[in-house]
């Protein structure tokens, strides 16, 4: 709730940087940003006090998804933007 968050940063598939921004005091995962998609940020559902009111619009990371989970229908399906 307060402070800046710190970064991590390393090359993604593509060749270009990938940010992953957390919490400095718990870890906590807040948001990515990808060299690929400039001014686009990933933000972590998991960071939100309430992430109920989210609906999915795409899915880029189906290729890596566990049998487990079931696919995501009606959104579009693309691969990680890394």
């Amino acid at each position: 709730l307060e402070g800046a968050p710190k970064a991590y940063t390393v090359p993604g598939a593509s060749g270009q940087d990938v940010t992953r921004s957390f919490c400095a005091e718990c870890g906590s995962q807040l948001f990515s940003v990808v060299g690929v998609m400039p001014g686009f940020h990933f933000i972590k559902a998991g960071s939100l006090d309430d992430a109920s009111w989210l609906e999915p619009a795409s899915d880029f990371w189906a290729s890596s998804r566990q049998p487990w989970i079931q696919p995501l229908t009606g959104v579009v399906h693309a691969k990680n933007p890394g």
